[in-house]
């Protein structure tokens, strides 16, 4: 694959309709339906996900969940990354689909330096 590029999201967002769910210290983050509309625009701009990170909102404090962390690097060597990637990132957001209360955190590949911060 060679070098990798980080997506940065806020550029990618700039470029789309999309907005995160909200921000914790300039990150965004994106609740279950924000994270669907942002995956199926990473299917349609072949953006890879290197990986997700899951945060739980309560009482207005944001902490991380350690049983929502998506780490998708093992598939950086293969020729379908980004579809893999984006494919793994979808059956993740399904094993959250019950906890509303969710954010998560992104961080994209993509090959287009473009798009790259």
């Amino acid at each position: 694959m060679g070098k990798i590029n980080i997506a940065d999201v806020d550029t990618l967002l700039n470029r789309s309709e999309l907005r995160p769910t909200a921000r914790s210290g300039g990150i965004p983050l994106f609740d279950f339906s924000d994270s669907e509309r942002l995956l199926k625009l990473c299917e349609r701009l072949r953006i890879g996900v290197l990986g997700i990170e899951g945060f739980t909102l309560s009482n207005g404090d944001l902490r991380p969940d350690m049983d929502y962390i998506g780490d998708f690097s093992s598939l950086l060597g293969r020729s379908d990354f980004e579809e893999e990637s984006v494919r793994s990132a979808w059956k993740f957001l399904q094993l959250a689909a019950g906890v509303p209360q969710l954010l998560f955190e992104y961080v994209l590949v993509n090959g287009n330096a473009s798009l790259t911060g």
